[in-house]
């Protein structure tokens, strides 16, 4: 949202100001020939009312805030349109039973898939399905408890011709206030997307290990706090 911002304090300082120089300048023997104050308060209100009312800064029309609302669309359409392809939906499943779902992305060519470790929990069958419809099946190469990722992998014959790895940015660059775009498939919803910003940097994931598995106390450092829910 594009915030009008009106300034109301400078408008009433400069006001005051203008009051405050009258009262240092007049002779006192003209105090008793001095304008009424409430009149100039009255003219000091009116002018910031007129002000108000008038039109808003040439850099805040409403045709340059539509445009801004234009181009920032065309990036969202243009990156969901871009990254789809590669964001996959996996089906967990163990002796032919569905335990869940999840999302994950396309890695590299060869057919490597990342996704989340407690997406893969329990499961012994996985299923990838793409965006354009087709399905592979996938095996598990490796998890990580305490960082909640998993990597799986589906012949890379059955990458779909439009699948493209996802390039990896560089969470060291990130900065606070930054939009962030979120793509996955929540409650088995296919490619949904939701845009928020980056809310917080440096934060801790706490691991998922349990008492019995030891280093229950593990934390992955440097997380990022971010609002786009998926």
């Amino acid at each position: 949202m594009n915030r009008i911002s009106r300034h109301y304090p400078l408008y009433l300082f400069i006001a005051t100001l203008f009051l405050t120089a009258l009262a240092c300048q007049a002779p006192e023997r003209f105090t008793a020939t001095q304008p009424d104050q409430e009149a100039i308060i009255q003219a000091a209100v009116a002018t910031i009312e007129a002000e108000q009312s008038g039109p808003l800064p040439a850099t805040f029309t409403s045709s340059s805030l539509a445009a801004a609302d234009t181009s920032l669309e065309s990036v969202l359409v243009s990156l969901y349109q871009q990254a789809t392809p590669s964001v996959v939906h996996i089906f967990v499943r163990d002796f032919g039973i569905t335990l869940g779902s999840g999302s994950g992305f396309v890695f590299d060519t060869e057919g490597h898939i990342v996704t989340n470790n407690h997406v893969v929990t329990d499961g012994s069958e996985f299923e990838v399905a793409f965006a354009d419809g087709s399905r592979a099946l996938a095996t598990l190469v490796g998890t990580d408890v305490d960082s909640d990722l998993a990597v799986i992998k589906v012949d890379a014959n059955d990458l779909p011709p439009n699948t493209q790895p996802i390039p990896l940015g560089d969470s060291d660059a990130v900065l606070a206030g930054q939009f962030v775009i979120a793509i996955g498939n929540p409650f088995g919803e296919v490619s949904s997307m939701s845009v928020g910003i980056i809310s917080g940097l440096g934060r801790t994931l706490e691991s998922q290990r349990t008492p019995e598995e030891g280093n229950g106390r593990y934390s992955l450092p440097k997380v990022l706090q971010t609002d786009a829910a998926i």
